[in-house]
């Protein structure tokens, strides 16, 4: 039974593939500014799910108190976290507090703006620790050079077209042979190498294409090849280049040849 293999359709959008580096980049600087005031505040409460539990929080401020108030074994036995958080009975560093608030904001702004590129990743799978270094990133160079295959698969798949059926890859076949084809013309000189005007070309090489009624393949290369504006500077022999009296300079020597027999057979 034969397999369907999906095809790569084209080139990718590498404007779209920098762009999302770019933006992925910011989102694990901010998410690495944010994880060390996460854990400076909470003295060392490093681990990843608190603090991406932090990020999701309905509400980060009552997180925040609650985390702060766990670790550091304080007990208000009958109040609420909001009514703790109303008498401010719990002595946190305001400025380090409203910090966080600040920057897990940003982050969640630029995280938003993955909308624009159609490219989420999620941030846990960006966390990478090596021995006492953890840290966000789509790649390293310390303390080893490391990439993330997952995160390069994601961006390898969203900045290409696939094909999705057998005859797409057909098609796509006898399409990328006949792009080799226009590129073996731009390497004869035959098309310009240039986005403007290379269609003009191109015309000229349609015109020496020629239809032909009642056959299943019906494009065939006109006879008259070299006459043809574009093909003629490729053509040595110049029999069918007409001259500006309208007579094939070739064929006037042809005749030439004839009497010049002619004479001979004369002669004898």
């Amino acid at each position: 039974m034969n397999t369907f293999e999906k095809k790569v359709i084209g080139l990718p959008d590498t404007k779209l593939q920098a762009e999302i580096v770019k933006l992925y980049t910011e989102i694990c600087h901010r998410a690495n500014a944010l994880y060390n005031t996460f854990e400076y505040f909470l003295a060392g409460d490093s681990e990843i799910k608190i603090f991406l539990d932090f990020l999701t929080a309905n509400d980060p401020r009552a997180f925040l108190y609650c985390r702060f108030i766990e670790i550091n074994g304080i007990s208000f036995p009958g109040l609420s976290i909001e009514k703790i958080i109303e008498l401010d009975l719990v002595d946190v560093n305001k400025e380090d507090f409203s910090e966080l608030l600040s920057q897990r904001i940003e982050l969640l702004s630029w995280i938003e703006k993955t909308k624009e590129v159609k490219f989420y990743f999620p941030l846990n799978k960006l966390f990478h620790q090596f021995e006492e270094i953890s840290d966000f990133g789509i790649s390293f160079e310390y303390p080893e050079h490391f990439k993330t295959p997952e995160f390069d698969n994601a961006i390898f798949n969203r900045v290409r077209k696939f094909t999705t059926t057998e005859k797409e890859n057909e098609v796509l076949e006898v399409t990328e042979r006949a792009v080799s084809a226009l590129n073996d013309l731009v390497t004869l000189g035959f098309i310009r190498n240039d986005k403007q005007r290379w269609t003009l070309d191109l015309d000229d090489f349609i015109h020496a294409i020629q239809f032909n009624l009642n056959s299943e393949r019906p494009l065939s290369v006109n006879q008259n090849l070299a006459r043809f504006k574009g093909f003629r500077k490729f053509f040595e022999d110049q029999r069918f280049v007409p001259t500006q009296s309208g007579t094939p300079k070739n064929i006037l020597k042809f005749e030439e040849t004839i009497a010049e027999i002619q004479n001979d057979k004369n002669e004898n």
